[in-house]
């Protein structure tokens, strides 16, 4: 079986095609499929789609047969079919490989994106109102009720981060989500986005080191969309960890990239769920973890990578840490009116609801979201 012959072929046809090996983790897909099916270019198994069915047994009947086998994908708010053909060498009866046509509404359509919309509009603007009787009514009481205060402003936060999660992915499998690229000295602008979370997550016993290039390395991104994916992955290394935990994040470029790591000593990440992980609504909870995420912040931040022509690579083994590396592209160019650089605003840092505060929000001590 000659799977480069089958690529060849399978990326020459208009219709989107993946390859998966016989565990279904996605191997290959062609160019119509990352046009068509954006948020299935960013997972690494098929198993999310597969939700309801037995893998085993999806497995077992196509070792009996060589005909494909049809099956509808339960993945939120979409209508996909998925459509598996085993790929096997003649004188071999088990499959090596899949091939998986996708036929359906490839994104969401405007009856499925509507209730985001609703939801995000209906939401977001009494949380705003939340936030602003929260700080009053603190003001007022002074230690009268505070700790159900805190709390109260605590969701708050959550619901915000939910709101800005849901809403940038919709736009992304949307292709509405395109970044607004400016140059920045990167190294400054992780600096101004990450030093004033070091006095915050000390207060909790966590200790983050920052190495970061005094030089200037101008790189084109979108700040708000990095910024995002920053505290996305700094938040999970704060959640997934206990208050020993040490968290360093380092800038290195080469001659055409740059690389941002960030590397922890938390918990790390089971080997028996680590395929998941960029799956979109894929969440791990802790026993003590009363309120897990909505499954959206890896996904979202690889995403967000691929928008910068970058990648997110992600190594983690239990009880010893995660390390996430995030690579960006350093030939970008953009037009002559753009190539001042710019800086992250220091009062980012003092802002209240600055992304840094809302994704760090589980975290962080009850006053200083306030």
């Amino acid at each position: 079986m000659n799977t480069n012959l089958i690529r060849q072929a399978l990326e020459q046809l208009p219709l989107p095609y993946l390859i998966t090996d016989r565990d279904f983790n996605i191997q290959w897909y062609n160019s119509s499929l990352k046009k068509q099916y954006a948020y299935l270019s960013i997972m690494c198994s098929l198993e999310g789609m597969l939700f309801g069915y037995d893998p085993e047994a999806i497995l077992r009947q196509l070792n009996e047969s060589d005909a494909p086998l049809t099956l509808a994908c339960k993945l939120p708010m979409t209508s996909v079919t998925l459509t598996l053909a085993p790929l096997r060498e003649d004188s071999v009866q088990e499959v090596e490989a899949i091939v998986v046509t996708l036929t359906g509404t490839a994104s969401l359509s405007e009856s499925s994106n509507a209730p985001l919309t609703a939801f995000h509009q209906a939401l977001r603007a009494p949380v705003s109102g939340l936030f602003g009787s929260i700080s009053l009514l603190q003001r007022r009481l002074q230690d009268d009720f505070a700790p159900e205060l805190l709390d109260m402003n605590r969701d708050c936060y959550r619901m915000l981060r939910a709101c800005i999660s849901i809403s940038e992915y919709s736009e992304y499998i949307n292709g509405q989500s395109a970044p607004q690229f400016q140059y920045y000295d990167l190294g400054r602008f992780l600096r101004e986005q990450l030093e004033p979370a070091v006095p915050l997550l000390e207060k909790i016993g966590m200790e983050l080191t920052l190495d970061l290039p005094q030089e200037s390395i101008p790189c084109a991104i979108d700040s708000e969309k990095l910024a995002l994916v920053l505290f996305s992955l700094l938040s999970n290394s704060c959640t997934f960890c206990d208050s020993r935990n040490q968290i360093h994040i380092s800038l290195n470029r080469s001659e055409t990239h740059a690389t941002i790591t960030l590397s922890d000593q938390g918990y790390g990440i089971p080997l028996s769920i680590l395929p998941r992980v960029m799956e979109p609504y894929f969440s791990r909870g802790l026993d003590d973890l009363d309120r897990p995420g909505i499954g959206l912040g890896l996904p979202l931040s690889k995403a967000i990578m691929e928008q910068h022509g970058g990648t997110l690579a992600l190594q983690s083994v239990q009880d010893k840490g995660t390390t996430v590396a995030l690579s960006l592209p350093l030939n970008r160019v953009l037009p002559y009116q753009d190539l001042q650089l710019r800086s992250s605003a220091r009062t980012y840092g003092r802002d209240l609801y600055s992304k840094r505060n809302i994704f760090l929000s589980p975290v962080l001590l009850p006053e200083d979201l306030l």
